[in-house]
């Protein structure tokens, strides 16, 4: 693997540490502005609805402005709860009511914190006597650390989706920032400062612009001229735009498709119909044969005019990928031989997530093989090709459903409404 050259921040340098320093005052000084004048004796009360965990209520903290000594409670009609700090130890009271002193582990040290900041005691120029230090925000992926980075909070994922727990994504922000280089074969992720890469062997360079943070590289579907979006985070090949497919007259050019389930996101399904096109091409670098998922949305990202498709990782992993954004220039170089599963598309007309117990059949297209081997919507796969269905085995298992070649016989424990069955799927392609 390269080695990545990166850099982090040490205050043992003297001007990091003033310009680390500087920093904490401004922090402060925007907080004090916010808040506005504060009395530095009395008492301050604080109420909030409350509502969680099937409860509704009222939350009530009050606040000893000298000291910083406080009570929080929650009362919702029937339960009682408080905690609290008089400065010198730490307390809670449960749903009985009984009070117990809280003096092992980090309480302590989180309820001193607590009464420091309720005082608003780091606005003295002495900060009270504590000492505030800035050490960064930081954002991590693999060796890679970025400070001060600006990120938000949603349900990306769900373990059931993906098979793994996903903590987070990363992407314009770190690859704008690095030359980022895909090496979907070897399944590594290499990160290189600029001025530290090297191009030589990056393969074929596909120049591009960007359109909504992505690059937008033009080509051609078939001999039709295109634009594409390039998006890693997509697991399909090619994603036709509806504009695009009624323009190009797609349906009527391919009619041997197959309508189906080919992701699923957020906001549930994602169905299309799938087609094998002739050859995609990014650039000067042309792909035989690729699946290309034919959209008919009237609203969504895939109904918007200004391009053609979306390229995902599907189409990338035939080779090793490099961005280079500082330079708009993408790097395709192709592996040999390609990854077992490059081209393909499901055998089976099914798609699976994640369940407790195994596999949770959540789509079966109709006619498919799995319509004829008497799977349903519903049913779980307990066991496939004779090993346990693990949700940490779903990517593998949708790759055998894949990649496997037709007229595989795949055989299954399935566990549904009237008990538990064993049959065999027997794979055949679709497009």
């Amino acid at each position: 693997m390269r080695l990545i050259p990166w850099i982090l921040l040490a205050c043992s340098f003297p001007a990091l540490a003033q310009a680390a320093d500087q920093r904490v005052k401004a922090v402060l000084h925007a907080n004090q502005a916010a808040v506005g004048s504060m009395p530095e004796a009395g008492a301050a009360v604080y109420r909030y609805g409350y509502s969680g965990d099937g409860l509704t209520g009222e939350s009530t903290k009050t606040v000893d402005l000298g000291t910083g000594a406080y009570v929080e409670r929650l009362d919702t009609g029937f339960l009682h709860t408080a905690e609290g700090f008089d400065t010198r130890t730490p307390w809670t009271r449960d749903i009985s009511g009984a009070n117990t002193p809280e003096q092992g582990g980090d309480p302590a040290r989180v309820a001193v914190s607590a009464a420091y900041r309720n005082a608003n005691l780091w606005w003295r120029q002495d900060l009270a006597g504590a000492r505030i230090e800035y050490v960064g925000r930081d954002t991590l992926a693999g060796a890679v650390r970025m400070h001060d980075q600006v990120a938000f909070a949603t349900g990306i994922y769900t373990p059931d989706i993906e098979g793994i727990p996903v903590d987070g994504m990363v992407g314009f922000e770190l690859f704008r920032r690095l030359i980022v280089r895909i090496d979907y074969g070897r399944r590594i992720l290499t990160f290189t400062l600029p001025g530290h890469a090297s191009f030589r062997n990056a393969g074929v360079a596909v120049p591009f612009v960007f359109y909504t943070h992505l690059p937008f590289v033009r080509g051609r579907i078939d001999e039709m001229p295109a634009t594409f979006d390039v998006d890693t985070g997509s697991r399909s090949e090619l994603d036709v735009t509806s504009p695009a497919v009624a323009r190009y007259r797609l349906r009527d050019r391919y009619p041997r498709g197959a309508r189906a389930v080919t992701g699923w996101g957020v906001g549930g399904p994602s169905e299309s119909y799938v087609v094998r096109l002739r050859s995609v091409t990014l650039g000067t670098v042309t792909v035989s044969a690729p699946v290309a998922d034919l959209s008919g949305a009237a609203r969504g990202s895939f109904s918007d005019p200004n391009f053609d498709g979306n390229i995902g990782s599907g189409f990338l992993k035939r080779f090793v990928v490099t961005f280079d954004y500082g330079h708009q220039v993408m790097y395709l170089r192709r592996i040999e031989p390609a990854p077992p599963d490059v081209g393909d598309f499901d055998r089976s007309g099914l798609w699976i997530n994640a369940t407790k117990g195994g596999y949770s059949v959540t789509y079966v297209a109709a006619h498919s093989p799995a319509a004829q081997a008497g799977l349903h919507t519903g049913d779980v796969i307990v066991e496939l090709d004779g090993r346990p269905a693990r949700a940490e085995d779903l990517s593998d298992a949708r790759e055998l459903l894949r990649a496997r070649p037709a007229g595989t016989h795949v055989p299954m424990l399935v566990k549904g409404k009237t008990g538990s069955r064993r049959l065999v799927l027997t794979l055949r392609d679709q497009i």
